[in-house]
């Protein structure tokens, strides 16, 4: 596309974006719509979302997973200055727990001051950035030699066993919820894994346990897993995974909903929106 866009070609991205607007949004009351993330986003392309805003006279809530408090606050209050009523509020997200009573004694007030509502400050939740056993396994292709019934189960944690044994013991204890990563040809760290609150094993090199591992966690139904990649590879793909957060998993989404519901001010969007809940 830049190729095209910078040769000048005309690419009617206004025109067709609003075509599948009309199309999507034919016969329904209401249209959620997500943003690329900046108002600014598409200006080259001759339709930035501040216009799309515009032409379908939008109402927008923006959310923003915390980081700076300065950038937080800059980039509201722009979006305030350049909306102005068609800002609904905004909402802050993965606060980290700590920060939950500074967003709602400090930041909020001083929004609420310069006409930003705050919808919702939605703390962060290990939970949601868990990943299933089984996404696990497809994204590293390995194979699950044993408990495959377990695929669904979440991983909040990956611990990497390249220690030695006593160490391993002692680390393993503090982290509950975990997969750990290790070479296959670890057993005394597979029989460490095997003992704490360990919900997989994920073996690297293409290396297989020992029978007697295999046996172990097939009673403690903990899954098994033998994957190519060597555990650099494969701990780097298990976090770009956690740092996804995929509601594709029913007890997440029922986490999720349970949060939002509890955490979004629903009462002022559907007032500010003329809706009745």
């Amino acid at each position: 596309m830049l190729q095209r866009l910078v040769k000048g070609e005309n690419l009617n991205i206004r025109e067709k974006t609003m075509e599948a607007f009309h199309i999507a949004s034919s016969g329904k009351d209401i249209m959620i719509i997500r943003g690329i993330g900046r108002l600014t986003c598409g200006t080259c392309l001759g339709f930035s979302e501040l216009d799309f805003i515009t032409e379908v006279n939008a109402k927008v809530i923006f959310v923003d997973k915390f980081e700076s408090y300065i950038e937080m606050l800059d980039g509201f209050l722009y979006a305030s200055n350049v909306l102005k009523e068609k800002l609904l509020g905004v909402i802050f997200n993965l606060v980290p727990s700590a920060k939950l009573e500074y967003m709602k004694n400090t930041i909020q007030p001083f929004l609420t001051k310069h006409g930003v509502d705050t919808l919702g400050i939605i703390r962060r939740d290990p939970l949601l950035r868990a990943t299933s056993i089984r996404d696990i396994v497809t994204a590293l292709n390995g194979k699950i030699l044993c408990c495959e019934e377990k695929a669904d189960e979440l991983i909040e944690h990956f611990v990497i066993g390249a220690m030695n044994l006593e160490s391993a013991i002692q680390h393993f204890k503090k982290i509950s919820d975990k997969a750990v990563i290790t070479g296959g040809d670890r057993s005394d760290i597979h029989a460490a894994a095997l003992e704490t609150s360990t919900k997989c094993l994920i073996l690297t090199g293409d290396l297989y346990p020992s029978y007697s591992i295999l046996g172990r966690a097939h009673e403690a139904n903990i899954p098994v897993i033998v994957v190519r990649a060597d555990t650099a590879t494969t701990i780097e793909t298990c976090e770009k995974l956690a740092d996804t957060t995929q509601l594709n998993n029913m007890s997440k989404i029922q986490h999720a909903s349970g949060i939002i519901e509890k955490e979004v001010d629903f009462e002022t969007i559907y007032r500010k929106l003329g809706l009745t809940k």
